[in-house]
């Protein structure tokens, strides 16, 4: 009875803390603006230790044109790099929540020198970052969910 019950809070958790973290990644990948994609591309998602380094964001194509005047999701390089992270959320923070495995730390990192001028709208004079940032909009769905997993009774 005690493993019925604990699979079915760990089902339950596991939904819950998929919901979130799926609407987190849509965020995160709708929201961060793109010209060379090197700041969408180091959005890295890793369990037990944060990712560090910088990678190189995928060059195609290789000239992206004046994306200041673009709207958010139009830019060119966007779609590749929209792809590398989606692949590596899917391995990293999807699998193991669909095998029913809700208790893991996952971790965010972004270690691009300029993220945090990004991230709050002061990068160049044609800063696109939405007003409630890009990680901030995201991380405000996630404890909104958690908060009522938490409230159950």
């Amino acid at each position: 009875m005690d493993r019925i019950i604990e699979r079915e809070i760990r089902i339950f958790l596991s939904r819950r803390i998929l919901t979130a973290m799926d609407e987190f990644q849509r965020i995160l990948l709708e929201n961060t603006p793109v010209y060379t994609g090197r700041t969408l591309a180091n959005f890295r998602w890793s369990v037990g230790a944060p990712t560090e380094g910088v990678r190189k964001p995928i060059m195609m194509p290789r000239l992206p044109g004046v994306t200041s005047t673009m709207s958010l999701g139009e830019e060119p390089r966007r779609a590749a790099q929209q792809a590398l992270v989606q692949g590596e959320y899917e391995s990293v923070v999807r699998a193991p929540l669909l095998k029913m495995q809700p208790f893991q730390k996952f971790y965010l990192t972004n270690n691009v020198p300029h993220f945090s001028e990004i991230e709050y709208g002061s990068y160049g004079e044609d800063a696109r970052t939405p007003a409630a940032g890009i990680t901030r909009a995201g991380e405000s769905q996630i404890r909104a969910i958690i908060r009522g997993v938490t409230r159950l009774g």
